[in-house]
């Protein structure tokens, strides 16, 4: 099934919460369902996902029959390019400054680097740091700079293109630095900025996808925030992020040019999913006499998110917060027979005390209803960012018309 009038769309992370929500993914699995994959930036933890043809519709299934695990399938970004443009403050040690892609952590990730004497695309793994491409060519401090770094999924790699050029200077379209990765490569993630013992200043950070026809981007850095406030819905590792303004214009900077006890020069800050909600028609076939279905939200891991939950007729909103055991936030009562088709809805919004959480079903044919099924306030120790995504247990359940939405941030 086709979803009408959802697209790969963007906006920037702002203070003000006066914005529409805006859709930053969408799959109706029947580009992937042709292929025999799931879509890109898709991956699966416990159960058997499979993007299966159902009567002529492409769906994602969990077909593990007997399934007596909690089962996900959950989705970041892929195949998209990093845009942004840099200035390196003015002194005298080597530096180095650019950007990371398919972020899964500070020892899994893609760097594209600019440094004293090269350009170089480069993996971490681990405590390693692997280069993968590399140019010998000067790049020089207090000179703006501009840089572009792709990457795109293919059955057997990861390809990466990078370039970097003065901001005063044309472009060279077909000058890039190109490489791949077929050992065991990053498929998805997030994307932000790097220093390396350096001062630097970041403008015009966005991400676009690399479909010829994409509109717009995914998501674009917000510089209308004062100076000295930090980027919301981004998390920092080392380094001293803050807004600022350098030769006249808003920029992200990272100002710490020295390492300090622990003596890693890396400074890194990152984007993160917040804010957002997730939509999807589910229907639940080969139940055992214990069944359950749902939506996922501010995964990171399976003992760390919340999963708006259906078993049976009931409707709970539960926390993965560390323990053995989930905590129902708020229970309501919903009738979802099996071999029915239905919707499912599940919002986050951080507030300053905490997380609003927010769930909905409703049959396949009927209207949304106007209210939530169920509503919920986390705040002990509330999960502050995360996947999103889809849950099973007991079941072969079918998802299709999978979306999410993202907001900006209340506080």
């Amino acid at each position: 099934m086709t979803l009408a009038g959802v697209a790969w769309l963007g906006g920037g992370l702002i203070l003000a919460s006066t914005l529409a929500p805006v859709a930053w993914i969408g799959s109706d699995f029947e580009v992937a369902g042709r292929m025999g994959l799931l879509p890109a930036g898709w991956f699966t933890v416990g159960g058997r996902w499979q993007v299966v043809n159902v009567g002529g519709n492409h769906v994602l299934q969990q077909t593990l029959p007997r399934l007596y695990e909690n089962a996900f399938a959950l989705t970041s970004w892929a195949d998209y390019e990093v845009r942004a443009e840099f200035r390196v403050a003015p002194g005298a040690d080597e530096w180095g400054a650019g950007v990371v892609a398919y972020w899964q952590g500070p020892e899994a990730h893609y760097r594209l680097v600019a440094a004293d004497e090269a350009l170089a695309i480069l993996r971490v793994r681990g405590e390693e740091v692997i280069p993968l491409g590399e140019w010998r060519r000067p790049f020089r401090r207090a000179v703006w700079y501009r840089l572009r770094f792709r990457l795109e999924n293919t059955p057997r790699a990861v390809r990466l293109w990078g370039k970097v050029w003065p901001a005063d200077a044309p472009e060279e379209p077909t000058l890039w630095l190109e490489t791949a990765d077929p050992y065991e490569p990053l498929r998805y993630g997030s994307a932000g900025l790097w220093t390396g013992h350096c001062d630097a200043a970041f403008a015009q950070f966005a991400l676009w996808p690399i479909a010829p026809a994409a509109p717009t981007s995914l998501y674009e850095m917000s510089t209308s925030l004062a100076k000295g406030q930090t980027l919301p819905g981004w998390v920092h590792y080392g380094g001293a992020w803050e807004a600022d303004v350098v030769e006249g214009r808003p920029v992200y900077r990272q100002m710490c040019d020295r390492t300090d006890w622990t003596f890693n020069d890396n400074a890194l800050t990152v984007v993160q999913w917040q804010d957002y909600e997730v939509e999807a028609r589910v229907q639940v076939t080969h139940p055992e006499a214990k069944w359950g279905v749902g939506l996922t939200a501010y995964y990171s891991s399976p003992e760390h998110h919340y999963r708006l939950r259906i078993l049976g007729s009931d409707v709970t909103l539960t926390k993965k917060g560390g323990t053995k055991r989930g905590t129902a936030l708020a229970e309501a009562k919903a009738e979802v027979a099996p071999e029915q088709w239905y919707h499912l809805r599940l919002q986050v919004r951080n507030r300053t005390a905490g997380v609003v959480l927010r769930g909905c079903v409703w049959p396949e044919g009927e209207a949304a209803p106007p209210n939530w099924t169920v509503t919920a306030f986390d705040a002990d120790a509330p999960l502050r960012s995360g996947l999103p995504g889809t849950w099973a247990f007991g079941c072969q359940a079918r998802f299709d018309d999978f979306r999410v939405l993202h907001f900006s941030p209340l506080w």
